[in-house]
């Protein structure tokens, strides 16, 4: 369409504006811009990056749904958590680190508790009880076996027993010195030096050996240890004399029950072992037997 236009005389011939045309094609595409500041951290699809390797070494991510892991994984830092989902964990694995008692079965004693067994109980080694022992029975036992009191008797020691391999005999602490158990009755301690005196117990002793007086805390112990240890320097046992004492108060030697010098005297002179039960035959041994200690 046209329009006519008459100006001045002049024939002016203007056009009107028509319809877009279609659009051309697209022209080759310029070069790239300058890189832009970098953005803010985005979120990995870690069940993705993981499964192909792409996840970085370095990262650190968040799983807040459920994730599977199919091979190994290895750990350098730390794991947090209750662990409660963990699960198919072998025991076996723990080498290091400390359980608390109450992750142990019920069936494991601890040392600070009281623990109860219901079962047989074998020791192949010792077992020390500090308290009381109480209930049941004890079916076979054995005491420390030597040569001659194995501790000092005193309070701490108190109800010890001991077998003097030495002498043959059974000792026990009393608290204050080994007395020695026969007949399966302890067998008490008393004074003779009223009976059997210091000059008869030196006039059995070979000369120029003398009878030791022992106190009676050293009751259980051997001749040789009593005369070493003798205050006036004569160290050296030369016999272990026996003497009778009946209950009419007669006393005498009988060589064949002396002892060596290494074994155990239960009842050293002036000490006499008293009889275990009531007695009114006047010529009855062992009321108040003792055994004289020579040392020189």
């Amino acid at each position: 369409m046209f329009r006519i236009h008459f100006c001045a005389g002049v024939l002016l011939l203007l056009s009107c504006k028509g319809t877009d045309g279609l659009t051309g094609p697209a022209g080759p595409q310029g070069p790239a811009g300058p890189e832009g500041p970098q953005g803010p951290p985005g979120t990995v699809d870690y069940s993705v990056a993981i499964a192909n390797g792409t996840a970085a070494q370095g990262a650190s991510f968040n799983v807040s749904g459920t994730g599977t892991i199919g091979s190994d994984l290895t750990v350098g830092g730390t794991i947090s958590g209750n662990g409660a989902g963990i699960a198919n964990l072998s025991a076996s694995q723990i080498s290091s680190g400390t359980l608390a008692d109450a992750r142990l079965s019920a069936n494991v004693p601890l040392l600070s508790s009281n623990n109860s067994f219901s079962g047989s109980q074998t020791f192949g080694g010792n077992a020390f009880v500090s308290g009381t022992l109480t209930g049941g029975k004890v079916v076979s036992t054995s005491v420390q076996s030597a040569a001659s009191a194995p501790s000092a008797c005193d309070g701490a020691h108190a109800g010890d027993l001991y077998f003097n391999s030495a002498g043959n005999g059974l000792f026990y602490c009393d608290g204050s010195a080994w007395q020695p158990i026969e007949r399966g009755t302890a067998v008490p301690i008393v004074d003779v030096r009223g009976i059997v005196t210091k000059t008869y117990a030196d006039g059995l002793c070979p000369s120029p050996s003398l009878a030791s007086y022992v106190p009676r805390s050293w009751a259980g112990q051997t001749g040789d240890a009593i005369c070493a240890s003798d205050s006036r320097g004569t160290k050296t046992c030369t016999a272990v004399k026996f003497v009778f004492v009946t209950s009419a108060g007669a006393f005498g030697p009988y060589t064949p029950f002396d002892r060596s010098c290494s074994a155990a005297i239960g009842n050293p002179w002036p000490w006499g072992a008293d009889p275990a039960l009531p007695d009114t035959f006047d010529a009855e041994w062992g009321r108040g037997d003792t055994f004289v200690v020579c040392c020189q």
